[in-house]
């Protein structure tokens, strides 16, 4: 019933901010764009004595202005270790269920991605189901579900309702793992790494 109405099992999630960043090239750069990639790592203020890494939810350009700096407005960090697991599908597997290996995923995160084979770097992004009812012979989307021992689990279609995953397909699930609500109270950060090749880079939260 809970995969008829797209129910997802309900995680952890890492604590979320908004920033604003402002990074100064030197002197006759002459760059016109600059791209802070997805994950991209900062760190929070000690908290309680902790430390707590953030990264950037999604990839952000922008476009030198005249003061000669790339500034990013309200740039969403969520908290948490960015994780990629490998899984192969083969005739070994019968169940053809995959678990990840933590429970301390943040499932809003998940992301899943299908290589064809190891000859073939052909790559589809699958999206977690929403409702089966819609669901075609060739919906590529995935399920997720919670085991018995407090982890998750995804599997694929049957080729009726969703996708059939065949023989030498690599799946590739990535995910921020999370200390949930630990870092909730985080409000200064610092970029770990130089972006873009840059390393004066300042950091201001923005309050929503």
């Amino acid at each position: 019933h809970a995969k008829l109405l797209g129910y997802t099992p309900r995680s952890q999630t890492g604590a979320i901010a908004f920033v604003s960043i402002t990074v100064t090239p030197p002197d006759g750069n002459t760059q016109p764009t600059l791209t802070i990639p997805r994950n991209t790592p900062f760190i929070s203020e000690s908290i309680d004595g902790v430390n707590y890494n953030f990264v950037a939810v999604g990839s952000v350009s922008a476009t030198k202005g005249s003061a000669g700096t790339f500034v990013y407005e309200e740039v969403e960090l969520k908290e948490g270790e960015p994780v990629t697991w490998t899984f192969l599908k083969d005739q070994n597997n019968n169940t053809g269920r995959y678990e990840i290996p933590t429970g301390t995923l943040d499932t809003s995160t998940v992301t899943v991605i299908v290589q064809a084979s190891s000859a073939n770097a052909s790559q589809q992004v699958y999206t977690l189901n929403s409702d089966l009812t819609e669901l075609g012979a060739n919906s590529t989307v995935y399920f997720l579900e919670e085991t018995d021992n407090e982890r998750y689990t995804i599997f694929f279609g049957d080729g009726v309702f969703g996708k059939a995953l065949s023989n030498g397909n690599i799946i590739y699930v990535s995910y921020l793992d999370t200390n949930g609500a630990a870092a909730n109270k985080a409000n200064v950060f610092t970029a770990t790494n130089a972006i873009g090749g840059f390393s004066n880079v300042s950091v201001s939260t923005v309050f929503k």
